[in-house]
């Protein structure tokens, strides 16, 4: 089973395993894939350059699917800190991806 985000500016895709990925490779052709694997790096750089506080949280919305309720147990804080996070972590990593982009 294959989830895409649905927050547009974070367009990851990820299986089961959580694993991001961007799309299945056997729909294309090699130059494609490279790209796919490329964009999958280039989406990895970024995450990890967030603030660690904005990062867990955003991994655990969007690659492990959790509700805004069970980040909040989890990491401790107001389910309206984690609402927040998630929004700045979402915007940090949009603009570092557009200056990645802005520099190839």
């Amino acid at each position: 089973m294959v989830r895409q985000t649905r927050h547009s500016s974070l367009a990851i895709v990820t299986n089961d395993r959580g694993e991001i990925t961007a799309g299945s490779t056997a729909e294309r052709g090699p130059a494609e894939a490279a790209a796919a694997a490329e964009s999958k790096l280039l989406v990895r750089d970024c995450l990890d350059r967030l603030p660690p506080k904005f990062r867990e949280v955003l991994i655990l919305r969007e690659l492990e699917g959790l509700s805004y309720r069970d980040i909040a147990r989890i990491v401790g804080v107001a389910q309206g800190t984690v609402e927040s996070r998630i929004f700045r972590a979402r915007a940090r990593l949009a603009n570092e991806l557009r200056k990645m982009e802005e520099a190839l």
